[in-house]
């Protein structure tokens, strides 16, 4: 049988991106070692056009004049709609793709639209009508195009339940969930949960107003002996700065600034709970990645939250830093309970990784061979 070709579209991928990158990079990264699958990745470059070869795998990055890596601008957007939807009409002139996998409902699944193949479209989060307060200008001029893009396509595949359910309320169509998932044997479980003076915070995020860190520092200003670690960078981090100085809590807030990925394993193991107060979310992997470590966590009641936690933390409410307080009193106040949770977490962690997902994704990949 000959291999399945795959067409994938993915406005961004690694160096450029965040969550989407990282899934889909993992996706391709951990596919079983006999699927004998050739994929074919249209993405955006952070500077000029180039496209790579390896077994496999082809990745042609698109010129799209990006800025940053990780702020995309409308006309970037644009840019990569135009340049994608012709490229992919050229290729599959050439190529007999048996399916297109469009990485977001939008940009992604348009480009996908555009071209006579079938078509699965991965819903992320901001891609489904009211995910993102921060799209809600755009969400009603989107939500036709959107839904014309949903009709056509074989099936959505949200990264949650939750996600799903949101999506089922713009339209009723075939969903099939596949989450996230980590790699458990980058990230590695504490062996000591014994905290001295102080209990050890740590969120990582991009420091912008959806990630809601100004709420778990709020929390730690209302605690005693609880120290906050804070990795990422973003448009908020002056602003939070600030405000830890107006606290008063600048000897207990570290702001750690751009981690690389492979030197986040240490930095998660050397904390006790992660803390991530969002206003949405699809699936974290920053939360998964977390899990892994052997940290219990307390998360905001978004997106795949209720599949994350069991028996491993606790879920608050937004914006409210008092139950973040709560949440963190029950490890101060309970010995023996961070322990418990932290274990919990690897053992849902080692459910999720990256190979069975990416089974996940090459089954239904395999429904759709000619």
């Amino acid at each position: 049988m000959d291999k399945p070709k795959i067409l994938m579209i993915n406005y961004e991928y690694p160096p450029i991106g965040g969550g989407t990158a990282k899934a889909c990079q993992k996706v391709i990264q951990n596919m079983p070692e006999d699927a004998g699958i050739d994929i074919h990745l249209l993405t955006s470059s952070p500077s000029t056009y180039s496209c790579s070869d390896t077994e496999g795998l082809t990745v042609e990055r698109l010129n799209v004049y990006k800025d940053e890596e990780n702020v995309w601008r409308f006309p970037e957007v644009f840019w990569f709609i135009l340049k994608a939807s012709y490229r992919a009409r050229k290729l599959v002139k050439k190529q007999d793709f048996d399916l297109i996998h469009a990485w977001t409902g939008f940009p992604c699944g348009l480009v996908a639209r555009t071209v006579e193949r079938p078509y699965i479209v991965s819903l992320r989060g901001g891609d489904v009508p009211g995910f993102d307060e921060r799209f809600n200008i755009f969400y009603p001029f989107l939500t036709p195009l959107i839904k014309n893009i949903w009709k056509n396509a074989e099936i959505l595949v949200p990264n949650s339940s939750g996600l799903k359910q949101l999506a089922q309320q713009t339209m009723e169509t075939e969903m099939t969930v596949i989450s996230n998932g980590v790699d458990i044997g980058k990230f590695y479980a504490k062996k000591d949960y014994d905290f001295e003076d102080r209990i050890r915070l740590v969120t990582v995020a991009r420091l912008t107003e959806m990630k809601k860190v100004s709420d778990t520092i709020k929390a730690v200003s209302t605690l005693e002996d609880v120290q906050l670690d804070v990795i990422g960078t973003g448009k908020l981090e002056e602003e939070l700065k600030e405000l830890v100085k107006d606290l008063g809590i600048e000897s207990r807030v570290d702001f750690k600034g751009y981690i690389e990925n492979k030197e986040l394993p240490s930095h998660l193991t050397e904390a006790d709970v992660f803390v991530l107060p969002s206003l949405n979310e699809g699936m974290s992997n920053a939360t998964l990645e977390a899990m892994a470590s052997g940290l219990p966590v307390i998360i905001t009641d978004v997106g795949g939250s209720d599949e994350l936690v069991d028996g491993n933390g606790f879920i608050v409410e937004k914006e409210n830093p008092g139950s973040i307080s709560d949440a963190v009193k029950n490890y101060i106040n309970e010995p023996g309970l961070l322990e418990r949770h932290g274990r919990r977490s690897r053992e849902i962690a080692e459910s999720r990784n990256w190979e069975a997902i990416s089974e996940k994704f090459y089954e239904t990949y395999m429904r759709f061979k000619a």
